[in-house]
């Protein structure tokens, strides 16, 4: 059990009373880079940067969403623009309204391999870059994963297969 403490191994980082890994498998903490570590302890313990103060590290969020002219009339994930993938490719998505959106890539297992929450959007079509790097900052193995995009309650998703 996740929220066991009573082995005496479980980890507390944040003080609350409850172990880290309870935290975050009930959701009362998040985890955006998966590591088992709270977001608030990976910045103040040193894993993670946060830049901008907003208490997400800075590798869950994407600084290199390139929005484009023109207003889609409907929300969707077009999905890579290099499909399969060699090195890099570009998610592209289309939102017909303003949205909180957020991406993650899972491998065929259903196993998040790398996340960005990008924050609320304005309509267009916006490209996200992904450079074939999991969270940890090593290279996805070559294969099928699925592209998951979160846009306000809206749930797409689609195929990407990376070939080096």
């Amino acid at each position: 059990d996740v929220c066991d403490i009573s082995s005496g191994r479980s980890a507390d980082c944040n003080e609350n009373g409850l172990p880290d890994s309870c935290d975050i498998a009930t959701n009362l903490v998040p985890d955006c880079n998966t590591n088992g570590i709270p977001d608030s302890c990976d910045i103040a313990l040193g894993p993670s940067e946060d830049a901008n103060g907003d208490r997400v590290p800075d590798e869950c969020q994407a600084t290199d969403v390139e929005t484009m002219p023109g207003q889609p009339r409907i929300t969707r994930l077009i999905g890579s623009l290099s499909n399969p993938m060699l090195s890099t490719t570009s998610i592209r998505f289309e939102l017909g309204e303003p949205a909180t959106v957020s991406l993650g890539i899972h491998d065929i297992a259903g196993r998040l391999v790398r996340t960005w929450k990008l924050g609320t959007l304005p309509p267009g079509v916006h490209d996200l870059s992904w450079n074939g790097h999991d969270v940890s900052g090593g290279l996805a193995k070559n294969g099928v994963y699925f592209v998951r995009m979160q846009a306000g309650s809206l749930s797409l998703g689609k195929k990407i297969v990376i070939a080096r």
